[in-house]
């Protein structure tokens, strides 16, 4: 699997090598590609697991996943009835 982190570059007899993705965008994508791999294998133990840990660290937290669930439904709604 290529990663396609960095873009190779030849200049003169040397390659010069630089960052594809800023350290935000990296640790997004990062993350995205373990939650992705976490719930195609095991799916809802996984959010069940998600839920009992922002729970445990932090009960104010359960309070923001709500909102952004509930925000992410209102998108969703909006786009299906475009």
């Amino acid at each position: 699997m290529k990663k396609q982190v960095l873009t190779r570059t030849l200049e003169g007899n040397q390659y010069l090598y630089r960052a594809q993705l800023d350290r935000d965008e990296y640790t997004s994508s990062a993350i995205r590609e373990i939650i992705d791999g976490l719930f195609a294998g095991f799916g809802a133990p996984v959010y069940a697991q998600f839920i009992d840990q922002i729970q445990s660290a932090d009960p104010g937290q359960l309070e923001l996943l709500m909102h952004m669930i509930n925000e992410a439904e209102a998108k969703q709604t909006r786009a299906n009835t475009k």
